[in-house]
């Protein structure tokens, strides 16, 4: 993926997303009549803010605008917004875009970045940015009124950034990737942070959302044996898909190679889990991840997976080799 800095001719395909994430009223506080013309006006930043979107290939998956936060005394503080194309989440793309203005706003000197508006039912942002350093500093309350779960609260969260107005030498990261404060705005779209600290855990909640079993040994006694293709999505600083195929004995053991796309902490990419488990009490798995199977901003990634799963939800927990 890359992010770069948003042309006209990009219009055509962001006004869709923005269009549309508006239209569901679940996270903006945009009229859901606005026309594409004041949709652009909207959203397309002009000087000293910036309009940005994500590219892959071909593809365009999502957009974001940053610049300040109020005229005036108030011009030393930032802020932004995001949206992501609907076949696109769960993919890192929020994450990336949240973590490259952040690091924009500390290079052009900003005390600290604010959001407004944030919808407290919307919790993959919420979780995101506390993730990424934010707070909420107060809730107005009832003050969204969302479409399906009535009138919900609205966050005001914020950032503040240390040492924000170094010289054209300084260094720094804003949860995410280390920037020379001289760098282009070009050169800091390029530039990303693949590596994971070994030891570092993570814990997400996810949904089984597909379940095709396909028995091959079936014997009066001892137990059937089955292939099964089971489908997850996940939420949480672990946030995707995948599909696993699982050899099952019995309905009480499993061996299994699932293949994850998605994002680990904020880090876009695919790669293969390989675990087992036994339904004895307590339930036990275990797993790793495959090694050289990681793309994306997951290569290189390597460590232990396992999964729990009972009247509480289903979990993974990933602890990096």
């Amino acid at each position: 993926m890359l992010i770069r800095e948003f042309t006209e001719a990009d219009w055509p395909r962001v006004w869709p997303i923005v269009r549309d994430v508006v239209r569901a009223r679940e996270t903006f506080t945009y009229d859901p009549r606005m026309t594409a013309e004041q949709g652009y006006d909207i959203w397309v930043e002009s000087a000293p803010g910036l309009t940005v979107v994500v590219v892959e290939q071909d593809r365009l998956l999502g957009t974001a605008k940053m610049g300040r936060n109020r005229p005036g005394p108030g011009g030393h503080v930032s802020t932004a917004s995001f949206m992501v194309a609907a076949d696109a989440r769960g993919r890192g793309v929020g994450t990336a875009l949240c973590r490259y203005a952040l690091d924009w706003a500390r290079r052009h000197g900003y005390a600290g970045m604010q959001f407004n508006a944030v919808a407290e039912s919307n919790r993959s942002a919420v979780a995101l940015y506390r993730r990424l350093g934010f707070a909420v500093v107060g809730t107005v309350p009832g003050a969204f009124a969302h479409p399906t779960l009535g009138r919900v609260g609205l966050h005001v969260m914020y950032q503040e950034f240390a040492g924000a107005g170094g010289d054209a030498n300084t260094r720094f990261a804003v949860g995410g990737p280390t920037y020379d404060a001289g760098m282009t705005d070009a050169d800091m779209m390029r530039q990303t942070e693949t590596a994971l600290a070994p030891g570092t855990e993570f814990t997400a909640d996810f949904e089984v959302t597909g379940w095709d079993e396909q028995p091959y040994d079936e014997p009066a006694e001892g137990g059937t044996l089955a292939r099964v293709t089971v489908r997850k999505s996940f939420r949480g600083v672990i946030e995707g898909t995948s599909v696993a195929e699982l050899l099952t004995a019995a309905n009480r053991g499993y061996v299994a190679s699932e293949r994850f796309t998605g994002s680990i902490d904020g880090r876009p990419g695919t790669v293969v889990f390989q675990h087992a488990g036994l339904d004895v009490e307590p339930p036990r798995t275990f797993g790793n991840i495959v090694p050289g199977t990681g793309t994306g901003e997951l290569t290189g990634l390597t460590g232990t997976v396992s999964f729990r799963n009972d009247e509480s939800g289903h979990s993974v927990r990933l602890v990096v080799g």
